[in-house]
């Protein structure tokens, strides 16, 4: 019923929502038809501090069924996480070090770019894929600019970037040499200021997957990585 507790039953969602008087914003669901329980308030919780929030449509849902009083039936969603180790896009780089927007999917690009210095440098980068738990220089999803990464650094900033065929996406520093070293490649956009810490949404077909707490590193793939470090359930994943 909930993603924290998905092996929870009906019955037990419906005593807590009889027995609570929740809240989402100022509207009161004391009602027991109404009552959203602690299963609800979890999902449309920001906390724990990691992690990804659950879709807006399926609290939606979980919203339409307490107020259709809680019908019984089948849970028919798959949890997206729940997926083995592949390659979807049966594509991965080869060419090691050479330098391409397209070089090493899954990889930690700040970090290693920080450390060669190697420019560009990156506010933020990493990779967006299909499934939950691919590997490190598989390709990421190839949407031909559908998906969008949206980054709002802390004033308020917002950055739009549309990965490129590899799923790699990055928020360049300005450069220290001339203008010429700003030009930008595809999956790419300049930041010439940006303040952490920020907030990060995947859109894709009408569909969003938000990270709602503010995050001080840039490197997305250093806990998005195939099994997920420090909290991440895994890769970052297209909604």
């Amino acid at each position: 019923m909930s993603r924290r507790d998905p092996e929870r039953r009906r019955a037990d969602v419906a005593g807590d929502a009889r027995r609570s008087d929740a809240r989402v914003g100022d509207r009161s669901f004391a009602d027991p038809r109404r009552a959203i329980g602690r299963a609800h308030a979890r999902d449309v919780d920001a906390m724990p501090p990691v992690g990804a929030r659950v879709a807006e449509a399926q609290i939606a849902a979980f919203e339409a069924w307490i107020a259709d009083g809680m019908p019984a039936g089948t849970c028919a969603v798959d949890d997206p996480w729940s997926t083995p180790v592949q390659c979807t896009s049966m594509r991965t780089w080869t060419d090691g070090d050479d330098k391409s927007p397209e070089m090493k999917p899954g990889g930690t690009c700040v970090s290693c770019h920080a450390r060669e210095a190697d420019e560009p440098l990156f506010w933020a980068a990493g990779t967006v894929y299909p499934t939950a738990h691919e590997p490190d220089d598989c390709n990421g999803a190839d949407t031909r600019g559908a998906a969008i990464v949206e980054i709002t650094d802390a004033e308020g900033r917002v950055s739009r970037l549309a990965p490129n065929r590899a799923g790699n996406f990055f928020l360049v520093r300005p450069s220290d040499e001339d203008d010429d070293e700003d030009e930008v490649e595809p999956g790419g956009a300049l930041a010439t200021q940006f303040a952490y810490p920020y907030t990060v949404r995947v859109l894709y077909e009408g569909r969003e997957r938000a990270m709602l707490t503010p995050q001080t590193s840039g490197d997305c793939n250093a806990c998005h990585t195939t099994a997920g470090t420090n909290g991440a359930p895994g890769r970052i994943l297209l909604p």
